[in-house]
């Protein structure tokens, strides 16, 4: 079986950063959103703080990308991933979500609009990066907050 995206939403240029989630149709409050469904096309792997490290390392290393969460405690879920073969690694991050964890809506989304997350929300202390959310609350750096 093959990862396919859920037909309400879809990938297109995002004023965040490069490409994003938009939904096609509205979304309300407290609802549950799949983005994919299907085989996923990577081995994705649990690893310590110190294994997490090294993969890292290997993976700049050698040219390849990969996503990652904090699992918050001392572990991390990652897999090497070709974006373009796993929608959700569109996902933007926005001071200002609209998709909390487990892709819950945290207000009512009106068709059209990008999905986005909190990515501190899944990061450790020791990561951050530059913000471009444009949100009105923007922080101009997301740190981690596990």
């Amino acid at each position: 079986m093959v990862l396919v995206i859920n037909p309400e939403i879809e990938i297109k240029n995002s004023p965040i950063q490069g490409k994003g989630l938009f939904t096609k149709v509205p979304i309300k409050k407290g609802e549950t959103v799949w983005i994919s469904e299907g085989e996923e096309p990577y081995d994705e792997k649990i690893y310590t703080d110190e294994e997490f490290k090294e993969f890292q390392k290997w993976c700049i290393e050698n040219g390849k990308e990969w996503d990652a969460v904090a699992n918050g405690d001392g572990t991390h879920t990652a897999a090497i991933s070709e974006r373009e073969k796993h929608p959700g690694n569109y996902g933007n991050h926005s001071c200002d979500p609209n998709m909390g964890k487990g892709y819950v809506a945290l207000r009512d989304i009106k068709a059209g609009e990008e999905l986005t997350a909190d990515y501190a929300q899944f990061s450790t202390k020791d990561w951050e990066m530059k913000c471009n959310c444009g949100a009105k609350n923007c922080k101009g750096t997301v740190r981690g907050a596990l």
